[in-house]
């Protein structure tokens, strides 16, 4: 198995196999699990790839100063690192596998990643949100190494590596626990996300069945038209800025419904595709030196050109 598969693969099927009931093992098990393993690899991958200009010493923001999105996705990895804690207290090594493996692929690579691709790609480099956004991505990167280093010992030693820098010596292995997280447990902030991402999925669901019509191809085709009860538009009140990025759509309308259930209108974004976000926006074509971005991507446009000169 380490021969074919490597050593890590096989630590992982010990630390996911239940040691109070008997242990199986067969080529479908080990194919599901070399399956998790990528998805746990590629989203250290993506962490690693899109910190590649961040320097933490100069370029990382205080929790205070931080976007609400990338301080809810730090409250989520304490609490990640709290049934990790217990888990390992308890020698639950499968409860530890099975929390890893669902914060990559739903929390981080079906959710908060997904989001935060547009701040990360297209957002000035130096800016506040893509910096917020870096800065929740080291603490991510940083606390899932260490997290999963006891299981999947070899990947966690080559990422950190990675991380730390060329000429880097010291070792994942030598570093502390994990117990700093406290200070970015906010359950006011995950409740709150609660109800935003029940709107989402509410949306995902409209988008898809457009999508199945062929009457969208991708998302930011597409505009959103919420109608919220009073409940509702209280958890979204003075976030109406997030909601395209939560959603992934060029732009949301509110609308106010006396209804107790939120309703969900899709319908064609207004104008043009920017060539450099993607985001349809009626602004594209108005500067005529760039005919083909938008207003939001003009300014970083000609910030690039200017510092070259």
């Amino acid at each position: 198995i380490c021969e074919e598969l490597g050593a890590d693969i096989l630590r992982l099927w010990v630390a996911a196999a239940d040691y109070t009931v008997d242990i199986p093992a067969s080529g479908e098990i080990f194919d599901r699990l070399v399956e998790a393993y990528r998805r746990i690899r590629n989203t250290l991958r993506f962490l690693l790839g899109n910190l590649y200009d961040f320097d933490f010493s100069k370029d990382a923001l205080d929790y205070s100063e931080m976007e609400e999105l990338d301080r809810w996705v730090l409250s989520r990895l304490h609490g990640l690192t709290s049934r990790c804690t217990r888990a390992f207290e308890n020698y639950q090594l499968h409860v530890v596998y099975h929390a890893l493996h669902n914060f990559c692929s739903v929390d981080l690579s079906s959710l908060y990643l997904d989001t935060r691709k547009d701040c990360l790609y297209t957002f000035a480099a130096d800016s506040k949100p893509r910096r917020s956004a870096q800065t929740a991505l080291y603490h991510l990167l940083d606390t899932l190494l260490r997290l999963m280093a006891p299981v999947i010992s070899h990947t966690a030693e080559e990422a950190w590596l990675a991380l730390r820098g060329e000429g880097a010596e010291d070792s994942i292995h030598l570093q502390e626990w994990p117990t700093h997280t406290a200070e970015w447990e906010d359950k006011e902030l995950e409740e709150v996300y609660e109800r935003l991402l029940s709107l989402r999925d509410m949306v995902t669901k409209a988008l898809e069945q457009k999508r199945v019509a062929k009457e969208l191809g991708t998302s930011l085709e597409a505009e959103v038209v919420l109608c919220l009860p009073p409940a509702e538009m209280e958890a979204v009140k003075g976030r109406e800025d997030l909601l395209p990025t939560l959603f992934i759509v060029s732009g949301v309308e509110l609308e106010s419904c006396e209804d107790n259930e939120p309703r969900v209108e899709i319908r064609r974004a207004a104008g043009e595709k920017c060539a450099r976000c993607w985001n349809y926006r009626a602004s594209v074509g108005a500067d005529a030196s760039h005919p083909h971005i938008c207003d939001r991507c003009l300014p970083i446009v000609e910030g690039i050109f200017n510092k070259r000169g």
